[in-house]
C-alpha cells in the first residue's frame, strides 16, 4: 500500500479502475507476461487436451464428449474411422493435434493483444 500515497486519482482503462484500486489489487507488483510466454502457455494448454485424451480413459468423455471441451479440432479424427492403425490415421491425428496447439496459441495471442493495451492504460503514470 505504499504506492497509493504517491498515486493521484487518475482514471485509466476506460474509467474502470482508479489508481488506488490498481495498487490495492497488486497490479503494479504483478509482471505482465511477455508475448512469447503467453503464446507458449497457449501452446502447452493446446497440447494438454490430446495428451489427456490418450492417457486417461475416464477423461475422454469430457474432452471430446461434451462440446469438444479441450480438443476442438478433434472432429477431424472422424475421417480416420476404419483407418485407425495405419499411416493415414496417425497422420490425421497428428494434424489434429498440431491444429489444436496452433488454435490455443492464437487464442492466447489474441487475448494478450486485447489485455495488453487495457493494462497499459490502467497502470500508466498520470504525470
Amino acid at each position: 500500500m505504499m504506492r497509493t500515497a504517491s498515486v493521484t486519482k487518475a482514471r485509466g482503462a476506460f474509467g474502470l479502475f482508479t489508481a488506488e484500486s490498481v495498487a490495492y489489487l497488486g497490479l503494479y507488483a504483478m509482471r505482465f507476461p511477455r508475448f512469447k510466454h503467453a503464446v507458449l502457455t497457449g501452446a502447452a494448454v493446446g497440447a494438454l487436451g490430446p495428451l489427456l485424451y490418450y492417457s486417461s480413459r475416464p477423461v475422454r468423455d469430457y474432452i471430446l464428449g461434451n462440446g469438444l471441451f479441450l480438443w476442438p479440432t478433434g472432429v477431424i479424427i472422424i475421417v480416420t474411422y476404419g483407418h485407425e492403425h495405419d499411416f493415414f490415421g496417425y497422420t490425421v491425428v497428428a494434424i489434429s493435434v498440431a491444429l489444436n496447439i496452433m488454435l490455443y496459441a492464437a487464442a492466447m495471442a489474441l487475448l494478450w493483444f486485447v489485455v495488453w493495451p487495457i493494462r497499459r492504460v490502467a497502470t500508466r503514470n498520470p504525470n
